[in-house]
Parts: structure tokens; sequence; C-alpha cells
């Protein structure tokens, strides 16, 4: 395994171009081109940077979807931040920020050989983090106002695009996202538990999807892209059916101490940003009520819990 035939400036200027394609029309070209220049720079350093480092431990097809990430996630937050009234000169910060948060885990989850629709999860998890530590800073600071916070985190350019591409992308072309998208989180099922979930669809639909599951190497087949955003909406669905509690969630955490010890769980989480450690810290160490204080959204909770323990769950 190894980096052979990535070209990190290439790569990186073609993720530029197609950011240029995508960038809202109502953008003005100032900002459209901040947010080219941005999505090369850090896909262009985050590409530098697997050669450099992880050269033998990454190939060619990894390490691209890594910059892919990086790219996509600097595109969004960048609109977000437009979209926000951020004031130009703590942009580029907050940007750093994310597309760090997204290298650090994504090289992590791919060395660890994780599942790529975990992967996918994961850096949600942590892009999402990093941004609110940052917009949360920044009101601290006095740039934004306290009250202001809640609404600058809800921008979602992903949201946005998704709404917009369910009118415009040809139905055919939608239908074997889905298709693709659930027969890859089937692979990892038992038999009875695909024959349960398929039970779910039309006769048309589980003839669709068992064609796909027979597909070798799918994974690599379907931009992860593409299968990340179908199983977000998914996400996002089963989420507004049942809204995680986040008291349920905190002590959840808390039950943690009971089956690891505290080396053990910071040991495993010892890559992880501050904001994620002082988080778990809290829920351990502290009482619930001062758990709950703590500016986390219930769905972003309950994300690091599922992390946090799927990173321990290897080890016990």
């Amino acid at each position: 395994m190894a980096i052979t035939s990535l070209n990190p400036q290439e790569f990186s200027k073609d993720l530029a171009q197609q950011a240029i394609n995508y960038v809202p029309a109502d953008l003005t070209d100032e900002q459209k081109n901040y947010v080219a220049k941005k999505v090369f720079e850090f896909s262009l350093i985050a590409g530098n940077h697997l050669i450099e480092r992880f050269n033998q431990q990454l190939d060619d097809e990894q390490a691209r979807t890594i910059i892919q990430f990086i790219g996509e996630w600097t595109f969004h937050k960048n609109i977000d931040i437009i979209r926000a009234d951020i004031p130009t000169e703590h942009w580029a910060e907050i940007l750093q920020q994310v597309a760090f948060a997204a290298l650090q885990v994504a090289i992590q989850s791919f060395i660890e050989k994780q599942d790529q629709t975990k992967i996918a999860a994961t850096i949600e998890l942590q892009v999402t983090a990093a941004y609110e530590s940052c917009i949360n800073g920044l009101a601290k600071a006095g740039v934004i106002p306290e009250e202001k916070v809640n609404e600058v985190i809800s921008y979602s350019n992903v949201d946005s695009m998704a709404k917009e591409s369910g009118g415009s992308t040809i139905e055919d072309e939608d239908k074997i996202i889905k298709y693709a998208a659930v027969a890859i989180v089937l692979k990892k099922m038992s038999k009875e538990k695909v024959d349960s979930i398929l039970s779910n669809f039309s006769p048309e639909e589980q003839q669709k999807i068992s064609s796909y599951l027979n597909i070798e190497g799918l994974e690599q087949k379907i931009d992860p892209s593409l299968v990340y955003q179908y199983l977000t909406e998914l996400k996002k669905s089963v989420a507004n059916i049942a809204r995680p509690k986040i008291t349920e969630v905190v002590a959840g955490i808390k039950a943690l101490k009971k089956r690891f010890n505290d080396e053990e769980i910071f040991n495993t989480l010892s890559y992880e940003r501050s904001v994620v450690l002082d988080y778990v810290e809290t829920c351990l160490f502290e009482s619930t009520s001062k758990a709950l204080k703590v500016e986390f959204s219930p769905y972003i909770a309950k994300i690091l819990y599922t992390y946090v323990k799927s990173k321990l769950a290897p080890q016990n």
C-alpha cells in the first residue's frame, strides 16, 4: 500500500473548479473566488501532508477520498460563514480549524480501516464540533452577539444543496445512489438483518438492492460523497422521528465508567480535539446538571456518544 500516482496540485485544482460550479449564484465574484481559493489551498495542504507523512499507510484512492472530504467541508463551511455574516477577518481561522479537524480524524479513520459510512459520520461530528467551537469562541470574544449563536450554527449549505438537488437530480440517478448506499450498509450486516431490512422495501426495490449487494468492490465504484449525502439525509429523517434525549446521552457516557477505567477511555480519545475531550470529561466526572449545560445539541451529543462507544468497544 502506498500513494503513487496522486498529484495534489492537479487534484486540488479540479476540486476548486468543481467548487466554482456549485457556489450559490447570489454570492459576489469576490466571495466565489475566495471559496475556490480556500478549497484549493486546504486540499493542497492535505494532499502534500498525506504524501509526506502517510505515504506508506494509505493508497491513492484513500488519499483522494480524504482530500475530497477536506475540500467539500471547506466549501460547505465557507458558504455557511458567508451566509452568517461572520466578519471576513475570521473566515480563514474558522476554515483552518474545520479543515484540520476533518483531516485529523479522516487519516486516523482510514488507517484504522473503519467503514466508509462510519468515517463520513465521524468526520461530520468533528467538523461540526470544531465549527461550533469557533462560533462560540467568537461570541465569547464579542465578535458576534451571544443570542445569534444558534442562528449562525443553524446555517447549513449541505442541507440547502440536498434540498435543491432533490428537485433537479434525474430520478434514475437518485435511485442508483439510494440503492448503492443501502447495499453498502447492508454488506456489513448478517443475512437475518439484511432480510429484515429488505422486507421494508417494495419487491422491485428489493431486487435492485440485492443486485448491488452482489457487486464486488461497490464502495470503490460509487462516489463516496454522494453516498455520504444520501446517508446523511436518511440519518436526518430518522432523527426527526426520534429526537435524541440529551439526558439519556449523558447517562450513557457516564455508564462507560462501569465498563472501562479512566486510562482506557482517555487513551482512546488521545487524538481527539479538546472540545470533544472536554465534553466527555464533563459528562464522566461532573454532575448531570452541569453536563446538560454544555453547549451541545442532542444530535451532536448522540453522534459523539455512539462514536466514543465504537472506539472503546474493540478494546473490551
